[in-house]
């Protein structure tokens, strides 16, 4: 059964994932196992698709709809794999992702994806879990510019690291921590830059799998900015350098 952007039931969910529809999560009630589930659990792994277990009581809102224990939640969009994405890109001079790491905030996100199309990036790559919800607020944020950039979804953003290493990508963390300005960088043909949540920046393990580590040099009084803001100003001065790569 369908309903606004959610799927009701055992076997309308096992058909959503084995047809590839773009899946945001799963819930599915403590306890429940057939081997239609099973096949689910399996599949959506595979698929990267996150599935959150909720005991019985966490389905009673939706006492309404014969659910069977189960709801598949649809994106609004379509994700890519990053080895999907690598392969697309390949041919191209110059290439530049962007890679959020925590960044939990919905407008904050539609507005990161926002710039980065505006900015000529890439692709926008998220983790499965500790990340915000693609959702109607995201899409409005990002004034449609969702639908025209590469949205790339990874299990752990340390394996997309390890991953984009393997490519040769350089790799770079922007950090108010860090000592080198970012204006005084110069960036590689390929480049991936990395965005850390508001609170605790990039995760240690995300930084010790980065090349370089840049600040945005601050003049006022206030010592930080928001994510989307760092964001857009870090793609801007990457971007000006693709542009001049390019020609």
């Amino acid at each position: 059964m369908y309903k606004d952007n959610k799927i009701f039931g055992i076997h309308p969910v096992l058909e959503a994932v084995q047809s590839d529809k773009p899946i945001q999560k799963i819930l599915l009630q403590k306890g429940k196992n057939t081997w239609a589930i099973d096949d689910i659990k399996s599949q959506a792994f595979s698929k990267n698709i996150k599935i959150q277990f909720l005991p019985s009581e966490g389905f009673k809102k939706f006492d309404e709809v014969n659910h069977q224990g189960i709801i598949a939640y649809l994106s609004p969009v379509n994700f890519i794999s990053i080895e999907n994405l690598i392969e697309k890109d390949l041919n191209k001079e110059v290439i530049s992702y962007i890679i959020l790491d925590g960044v939990t905030d919905v407008r904050n996100l539609g507005a990161i994806i926002r710039s980065a199309e505006s900015m000529n990036f890439d692709a926008v790559i998220i983790p499965e879990n500790n990340t915000a919800t693609i959702n109607e607020t995201t899409v409005k944020t990002s004034a449609g510019s969702i639908f025209n950039i590469s949205l790339c979804k990874v299990k752990h953003i340390s394996d997309a690291l390890m991953y984009l290493q393997s490519e040769n990508f350089q790799l770079i963390a922007i950090s108010e921590k860090a000592t080198q300005k970012i204006y005084d960088y110069s960036f590689s043909k390929r480049s991936a830059l990395v965005m850390g949540d508001e609170g605790k920046g990039v995760s240690k393990k995300a930084l010790s799998s980065c090349h370089d580590s840049l600040r945005i040099p601050l003049y006022g009084k206030t010592s930080s900015l928001n994510v989307s803001v760092a964001s857009g100003i870090a793609m801007y001065e990457k971007s000006k350098q693709k542009m001049t790569n390019i020609k």
